[in-house]
């Protein structure tokens, strides 16, 4: 791909690089969003699992909290193309 840049071949290189880039782009964003969808469910259905006792309240905030965290990391992730790397460790 320098190659092109170094040739002066801006079609090939710029060609080389969308071919590159936008699959990549795309691949994170769906990434993201389904990420998202699943942190939703999560906090959805523990919502509705545990009661509203205060020490469910507690374990439920707690629960939240960690999830948000979760979903951070993978977001960064993603955005890094390191998404597959981190679904790999966290499987």
């Amino acid at each position: 791909m320098t190659e092109y840049y170094v040739d002066g071949e801006m079609t090939s290189f710029a060609l080389t690089l969308t071919f590159i880039v936008v699959p990549a782009i795309i691949t994170s964003i769906i990434s993201i969003l389904w990420y998202h969808q699943t942190y939703k469910r999560n906090i959805e259905e523990y919502e509705t699992k545990i009661g509203d006792s205060p020490v469910r309240a507690k374990w439920k905030e707690k629960q939240r909290r960690h999830s948000h965290k979760l979903f951070v990391v993978r977001f960064i992730f993603s955005l890094l193309q390191l998404g597959r790397i981190f679904r790999y460790v966290v499987l």
